[in-house]
C-alpha cells in the first residue's frame, strides 16, 4: 500500500508539457538576457559559453531537478534558447493595465432605422454599399447620435464612425444569415 501511495505521488509531481525554471535561475537568466540585450548573435554566444563555465554548479543542479520531474531534454540548450529568445525581449515592468471604458449603446430610433433601411435594401446591395446610402438618408439622426456619443465619453469622431458602421454591418450581418 505504501507503495502504491509513493508511485502515485511521485506521478503526480511529474510534469507533462511545460517545464519552468527555478526563481534564482530565472532571475540570473533574466538578468544574463538584459545585460546582453543589445549584443549581436556571436557576441551574445561567446557571453553565453562564458557564463555557462561561471555558473556550472546551479546549472548541474537545475538540470537535475527539470530531470527529476521529467524533462529529458538538453538543458543547457533550454537556457540559451530562454535567455536569447525570451528573457531578452521580456520588459523590464509590466504596462499597466487601460482601464475599461463604459458601454454606451446606439439610440434605439437609430437602430430602429437601420433594421428597417437593412429589411428594404439588404438583398440588393453589399453591406458597405447599403451603409453609404443608409448615411445618406439618415444624417440627422446620425448627427443627433455623434452627439450623444461625444457627451457620454466618445473621444473622437472617428471612434464615433466605426461604432455606428460597425452596429450597421453586424445587424446587416444578422438580417441576412
Amino acid at each position: 500500500m505504501v507503495f502504491q501511495l509513493t508511485y502515485y505521488f511521485n506521478m503526480a509531481q511529474k510534469i507533462k508539457y511545460r517545464f519552468d525554471f527555478d526563481a534564482n535561475i530565472q532571475t540570473q537568466l533574466n538578468e544574463f538576457a538584459k545585460l546582453h540585450q543589445h549584443d549581436d548573435r556571436h557576441d551574445f554566444k561567446e557571453a553565453w559559453e562564458r557564463w555557462v563555465e561561471n555558473n556550472q554548479t546551479i546549472i548541474n543542479s537545475e538540470a537535475t531537478r527539470l530531470g527529476n520531474n521529467g524533462y529529458d531534454g538538453d538543458v543547457i540548450d533550454k537556457m540559451f534558447k530562454s535567455a536569447r529568445y525570451y528573457f531578452r525581449k521580456r520588459p523590464i515592468q509590466k504596462a499597466e493595465a487601460k482601464g475599461r471604458r463604459k458601454y454606451i449603446g446606439l439610440d434605439r430610433v437609430l437602430l430602429d432605422a437601420m433594421d428597417t433601411h437593412i429589411g428594404n435594401t439588404a438583398k440588393d446591395t453589399k453591406p458597405a454599399d447599403a451603409f453609404d446610402a443608409f448615411c445618406q438618408g439618415n444624417q440627422q439622426l446620425i448627427i443627433q447620435e455623434a452627439t450623444r456619443l461625444l457627451q457620454g465619453g466618445y473621444l473622437s469622431k472617428e471612434e464615433i464612425t466605426q461604432k455606428i458602421k460597425k452596429t450597421y454591418k453586424n445587424r446587416y450581418f444578422k438580417a441576412t444569415n
